[in-house]
């Protein structure tokens, strides 16, 4: 268990405490502020609970202070959310416009059509309305959105895609700064895109992995996970009311819940243990977000998970694809029109998904859990995933 797990739990409390009226909120951190003093008082030396109270009081204190132009205790903690969320992401759209329209003439000149570059602003730059209409569409009744989303997955494949092109800095003998660069690239895009929650966590988990190789030490993904959360929350309280924020931390939870599971086994082949891992990696994440999915769109996006199967392995060639077009537009003749087709694909896969899930389940599967049906929903994901990784552990060890 990662140290800062019960700091960055506290933090959270404070957080929401932040939301219950002046006088319950102040009776509650009272309360815990008196029992950290009698724990320190009576189990000297040491700390104690005084740490973990501290952090209740920095959340609530951060999310009172960080929000001051919008009413407080009002329980629209959502509404809140997507009113700051929008303002920041309009003026770091407008800073960041200019490098983002020269990108886009590249594209254009490198020879993509209409409807491509609409995908490639929509992919790169996570700017969904600039998306062909029809396109966009189309992907939200087949529950595939989140591919217009700048997330973690997006983030990952970026990072993948500099790293394979700084690749001949490895070759000379210079991994440090191949590692370095990528990471200056990594957010120089994060800031580029108007920094939003879930792209600021995948490029923080990067980060504090590599800077885990800079210190020899294995990079360790639940600690990594809690420093990223304890340092957003930090920055930008109200972020843990972002439904991105929250899918992202999600995923990536059910992806390292599941992680014993997609390790290959001794005796299977290259190919089927990428194939085992690859859809171990989508439904993991799948199941991980699916409640909070049906809590807030009132749906099951069941066909999410083949979706995922099938488009997720494509998209680091088609992200290299648009960076290479970006740098070189005159490679447009030969790559232009793979991008052109992917987009197209794209398009008729969204398609063919509505028509299965009226073939096969008549429509899509209604379900709008309330939030105690939902908690209950994650402490099921949650004990199903400790039973999992107990029975993988032992298969493993008779194996062996």
């Amino acid at each position: 268990m990662s140290p800062l797990l019960p700091l960055t739990l506290a933090i959270i409390v404070g957080i929401l405490l932040a939301e219950l009226p002046a006088m319950a909120a102040f009776a509650v951190l009272g309360v815990l502020s008196l029992t950290a003093a009698t724990w320190f008082l009576l189990r000297r030396p040491g700390w104690g609970w005084t740490p973990v109270v501290v952090c209740v009081w920095v959340g609530y204190i951060l999310m009172q202070l960080m929000s001051p132009t919008l009413p407080m205790h009002t329980g629209e903690a959502s509404r809140r959310v997507r009113a700051l969320q929008q303002e920041e992401l309009s003026r770091a759209m407008a800073r960041s416009l200019p490098v983002r329209e020269a990108c886009c003439e590249r594209l254009t000149a490198a020879g993509l059509d209409t409807v491509s570059l609409s995908l490639a602003r929509g992919i790169l730059f996570g700017d969904r309305r600039a998306v062909d209409a029809d396109l966009r569409d189309g992907m939200r009744e087949a529950g595939m959105s989140h591919i217009l989303a700048v997330s973690g997955l997006h983030v990952g494949i970026l990072f993948g895609v500099i790293l394979v092109l700084l690749m001949p800095l490895r070759w000379i003998g210079k991994e440090w700064l191949r590692l370095l660069l990528s990471l200056v690239f990594l957010w120089a895009y994060i800031v580029l895109i108007g920094m939003p929650a879930s792209a600021c966590r995948a490029a923080l988990m990067a980060t504090v992995a590599t800077l885990s190789w800079f210190n020899h030490s294995s990079p360790w993904g639940w600690h990594n996970l809690t420093v990223a959360a304890f340092l957003l929350l930090l920055w930008k309280p109200w972020w843990l009311w972002d439904l991105g924020f929250q899918l992202s931390f999600l995923a990536t939870a059910g992806i390292m819940a599941f992680l014993p599971a997609m390790q290959a086994s001794r005796d299977e082949s290259w190919l089927w243990s990428r194939l085992r891992g690859l859809f171990w990696l989508t439904v993991s994440a799948q199941l991980a977000t699916l409640p909070l999915v049906a809590h807030v769109f009132g749906h099951l996006p069941l066909l999410g998970i083949l979706q995922g199967f099938v488009v997720v392995p494509l998209l680091p060639f088609y992200v290299g694809a648009l960076l290479l077009l970006i740098v070189i537009p005159a490679l447009g003749p030969w790559v232009s029109p793979l991008v052109n087709g992917f987009t197209a694909w794209i398009s008729g896969i969204a398609g063919h998904s509505v028509q299965g899930e009226h073939l096969l389940l008549g429509g899509r599967l209604e379900w709008s859990p309330s939030l105690p049906e939902m908690c209950i929903a994650y402490l099921g994901i949650i004990a199903f995933a400790l039973w999992w990784r107990q029975r993988t552990s032992l298969a493993r060890e008779s194996g062996e």
